[in-house]
């Protein structure tokens, strides 16, 4: 199932909540919500967002390239904060809200990952300036809090698997092997009981992460070769995963049409 009548070039930040289903088009700087039953909404912003960390009463709360802000129904958008550091290639990326109102948010160079590492900033409940904490990574994606109270982050440009402290972004390799699949990266992800799902950017699947066990439990197929990011749906149970069409030509959107759509797929598939 298709949700999005939009292709995106690069669909992203996606959240599901009982209200409805959000997610941003980064390039295009454009956060989309569809409420249950109701018509989608885009929202042309100022700066780039790039995921949504929480639905609130009074509007989205997203991350962006200035820092973290609250854009309302009429798209009105109020800074809540900004990074204290940020370099002038460098947007933000994926990041989380955790249940203590920390916010982890990273960046990453729009240039040369490689040459110029993203960052992890952090932002404690009721401030108003995103500090940078830990090491340098190279395009910090996922963000998926786990029980010991540390967060899996992928780093998509090397690619690896980190857990990350949140309170001062110190960064330990995760058991599992971030190579998911040959050639592919891992991008955004949520949670599902025990388990984290992957996004395989260039791996056409979601990985699934036993995390009890510390191992790829399966990789599912899906029709496109860059999804970018998932949540599960409180309401229909289904997975909804963003995608990109970004970076690719044009027989390979003929041969992956969906590519830049969100998703909606059943969960667990069947015969899984």
């Amino acid at each position: 199932m298709v949700l999005s009548s939009e292709r995106a070039a690069l669909g992203e930040g996606i959240i599901a909540t009982d209200a409805g289903i959000g997610w941003v088009d980064i390039p295009a700087a454009t956060l989309w919500w569809r409420p249950r039953g109701g018509t989608p909404l885009a929202h042309v912003l100022d700066a780039r967002p790039s995921v949504i960390l929480e639905v609130r009463d009074d509007g989205i709360l997203v991350g962006d390239e200035e820092g973290v802000a609250v854009v309302d129904p009429d798209g009105r958008v109020t800074r809540l904060a900004t990074f204290a550091e940020r370099g002038a290639d460098e947007r933000a990326n994926d990041g989380v809200l955790l249940g203590d109102g920390t916010i982890l948010l990273g960046t990453m160079s729009t240039v040369d990952p490689g040459a110029h590492p993203g960052r992890l900033h952090r932002l404690a409940a009721g401030a108003s300036d995103l500090e940078p904490v830990g090491p340098p990574l190279g395009i910090p994606n996922a963000f998926i809090p786990l029980d010991d109270g540390t967060v899996l982050v992928a780093d998509s440009h090397v690619p690896a698997l980190w857990r990350v402290d949140p309170a001062d972004g110190t960064a330990s390799p995760h058991p599992v092997d971030a190579r998911l699949r040959p050639g592919a990266a891992p991008d955004g992800g949520c949670r599902t009981g025990d388990a984290a799902l992957l996004a395989l950017w260039d791996g056409w699947g979601i990985a699934v992460l036993d995390l009890p066990a510390g191992r790829v439990a399966t990789i599912h197929d899906l029709p496109v070769p860059r999804p970018t990011n998932c949540a599960v749906d409180p309401v229909t149970g289904r997975l909804v995963v963003t995608t990109a069409s970004e970076g690719l030509d044009a027989a390979q959107l003929a041969d992956a049409p969906l590519s830049g759509h969100v998703l909606s797929i059943a969960w667990p598939p069947p015969g899984s």
